[in-house]
């Protein structure tokens, strides 16, 4: 979406949701009427009367699309919450199970190392221990209504679990989920379910949500699918020389290990073998003083899973422990002080009226506002690394 000049914060985030507002409860019963007219299978009537007629909008979960962790939590704290002595702990403990899933399955293709599904498995519902509460029809019709920013893709998520359900996936038809619909013991969402969905258990069914053999297989089947390759580690932690050049550095470019070396980067603990025949990007996450690693294909294969850096980062150095002889990793890099999200808001605005596209005025800083603050960064002589700082703030809004 374009900025559009003079937009709020609320504008940014959808409108407020009241369940009772007349306008939503218009779109609900439109929504739920389109539904029973194209779906005539007695499991889904049953699931729209029951799940979605009758208890109407969910309010918590339109409240939880804004409090992501993922995008509200610095990187440090994040780090600190997810990847957990007890995640590493239960994490090496599965690792035999997860070992023997890939014997059952005899698919060589799915040879995802066990140490980084047991990481996704751990991040995403602590080994099967919160699969979600959520009534997912409810929860994705809820936000098909109110997610001005997304209808059309959770319409078809609703679609896609509703086919799941007629054609008798899960054990109960009254499925249970995330806010935001993911299912079963990787978090699944219905779409991907459809495609890249295994029966690993045998049983006839593609049940991810009572059979953690389907749900790991499935997971490991969506990685093979986005690209990931053999077991070399998605990311190498770095450390940038004071003179490595931030205005020649873009979050696309892709070199060989030797390449950045030359140009002033340091790995920060052994090279693992392979890793000189493979191309490297650089990652910034929170910019030049935080976090730096250099990221391969299999790291943008975890951001198809999530496409928070945070989670990417998150599983891969959770994987990492898993595998190793030890409790848990050093201490997490300490994450530099960052824009609240109002200000993040500002800042976005003020590039837009520099002619700067940030992709939408809505406090995250995704793709496009880094490329428009790194541009800003260079024009106002800050070191162009894409991160927002309240330095830059003062720069574009003079007087602040």
């Amino acid at each position: 979406m374009s900025p559009v000049e003079g937009q709020t914060e609320v504008d940014a985030r959808g409108p407020a949701f009241d369940p009772d507002d007349p306008a939503v409860v218009a779109r609900w019963q439109r929504t739920v009427s389109g539904l029973y007219d194209r779906r005539n299978e007695a499991a889904v009537r049953r699931v729209i009367e029951r799940d979605i007629l009758e208890p109407g909008p969910d309010p918590d979960v339109h409240r939880r699309v804004h409090s992501q962790p993922e995008h509200a939590w610095a990187l440090e704290h994040y780090l600190s919450k997810i990847v957990s002595r007890e995640r590493i702990l239960a994490g090496k403990a599965r690792l035999p199970e997860i070992a023997n899933l890939f014997e059952t399955v005899g698919t060589p293709a799915l040879a995802v190392p066990a140490h980084v599904l047991a990481a996704i498995w751990g991040i995403e519902t602590r080994y099967g221990e919160h699969l979600g509460h959520f009534n997912a029809a409810r929860s994705l019709t809820t936000l098909a209504v109110v997610d001005v920013r997304r209808p059309a893709l959770w319409a078809e998520e609703l679609e896609r679990l509703l086919d799941l359900i007629a054609s008798g996936t899960f054990a109960d038809d009254a499925v249970t989920g995330s806010w935001c619909g993911a299912l079963g013991h990787t978090q699944f969402m219905p779409r991907t379910l459809s495609t890249f969905g295994i029966d690993a258990d045998g049983d006839g069914r593609v049940d991810v949500i009572a059979s953690p053999r389907d749900a790991l297989a499935s997971a490991a089947n969506y990685l093979t699918a986005r690209g990931w390759s053999g077991g070399l580690p998605p990311l190498l932690e770095v450390r940038a020389h004071p003179t490595y050049d931030w205005a020649d550095w873009e979050l696309a470019d892709e070199r060989p290990l030797a390449d950045w070396q030359s140009r002033g980067l340091s790995p920060s603990a052994d090279v693992p073998a392979g890793a000189d025949a493979m191309s490297w990007r650089l990652i910034a996450p929170e910019g030049h003083t935080g976090f730096l690693a250099l990221v391969n294909g299999n790291y943008r294969a975890l951001l198809g899973y999530n496409p928070a850096q945070s989670y990417a980062i998150s599983v891969s150095l959770l994987a990492r422990v898993i595998a190793e002889d030890r409790e848990r990793d050093a201490d997490w890099p300490a994450s530099p002080e960052a824009l609240t999200k109002g200000e993040i808001i500002r800042l976005q605005i003020a590039l837009h009226a520099e002619g700067l596209d940030t992709g939408g005025l809505d406090g995250i800083c995704g793709a496009e506002t880094r490329k428009s603050v790194k541009a800003a960064q260079k024009q106002h002589g800050l070191v162009p690394d894409g991160f927002p700082t309240l330095a830059l703030l003062q720069a574009v809004i003079p007087g602040r």
